[in-house]
């Protein structure tokens, strides 16, 4: 209830602020939605939930055309929808990440997961040609406060359909650089550079160290990233496929590899030589990378073919 009282009061504070500081820019947000509106937000990402903050703001506006969000965009509800079919399809994003915001990037607000506790309320970014997500705000109720604290200030300006804080000549978004401070007063725990706190700051691809509200939907969970040790060596696994199909686990070391979306197809290396191993990404989400160790449980037809890979397990090096 505590966080449900946070975006109300938030809410309004912006809507008093900007409405004032910037009526037309404002005006442009839609009515916000119904209880039909809301519930087909809820049937759209069932089986997971919508998070309070997240049935507060949309039951406040219904987003808009311009970046009134310090630069960013909210996005209205059919443009919600459809968005998010498609990084669930298309992009292989977990599907508790809902996009709210647009502005060139990768936006996460974490849905509710059925049978555990509420998620983290963060707000993350990334640019969409990085390969690292940023916890930039502690929630959507700070995001807003954030933005009301700069229109309050007078430091917004601005540009291309969008409201930022001027430096240098551009107009930033609340992702850049000149937003660190106002951000910090808000958030003071949350992602800085060049020293990011820790959990601030994570690969945009599935990996151990990423929020079990992310991984479990992708059916990733403790017990599947357990170590459970090798069977075989990669020699003795090509040896064994000489006489016909064999099963086995693997442990080395990813020396090259290639990937495309839907696979990826590490070169594993130990002692005894190498091997191709085959991995289909919505299988074995979590990727063990190039110079990094890790466990490969495998399904060899023939000494001449690919191995594929039916679990990936990386080993983590202290």
């Amino acid at each position: 209830m505590a966080a449900e009282r946070g975006i109300e009061q938030a809410l309004s504070r912006f809507e008093t602020i900007m409405s004032r500081a910037w009526p037309a820019w404002f005006a442009q947000l839609g009515p916000g939605l119904d209880d039909t509106g809301i519930q087909r937000l809820r049937d759209a990402v069932a089986p997971w939930l919508v998070p309070p903050q997240v049935e507060a703001l949309y039951r406040w506006r219904n987003g808009g055309d311009q970046g009134v969000f310090g630069g960013w965009r909210m996005r209205p509800l059919d443009e919600l929808l459809e968005w998010y079919r498609f990084t669930c399809d298309s992009l292989e994003s977990p599907p508790t990440w809902l996009p709210v915001f647009e502005d060139q990037i990768v936006n996460v607000v974490t849905l509710d997961v059925p049978g555990m506790a509420p998620s983290d309320p963060s707000v993350w970014y990334g640019h969409t040609h990085d390969m690292w997500l940023s916890r930039l705000f502690d929630s959507i109720g700070a995001l807003l406060d954030v933005v009301a604290d700069a229109a309050d200030a007078g430091a917004l300006v601005e540009q291309d359909q969008r409201l930022g804080l001027g430096s240098g000549g551009h107009v930033h978004s609340l992702d850049g650089v000149p937003w660190t401070s106002w951000r910090l007063d808000r958030c003071p725990d949350a992602f800085r550079w060049p020293d990011p706190p820790v959990g601030t700051y994570l690969v945009s691809l599935p990996a151990p160290d990423w929020p079990q509200e992310w991984l479990g939907p992708l059916g990733v969970t403790p017990s599947t990233l357990a170590l459970r040790g090798a069977t075989h060596s990669i020699a003795e696994l090509l040896a064994a496929a000489a006489s016909g199909p064999v099963r086995g686990t693997i442990r080395g070391r990813v020396v090259s590899g290639v990937g495309m979306p839907g696979w990826w197809s590490p070169v594993v290396s130990d002692a005894s030589g190498q091997i191709t191993v085959h991995c289909e990404t919505r299988r074995l989400p979590v990727m063990v990378v190039v110079g990094s160790e890790g466990e490969f449980d495998v399904l060899l037809e023939s000494a001449e073919t690919a191995a594929v890979a039916t679990a990936a397990r990386p080993i983590e090096t202290s």
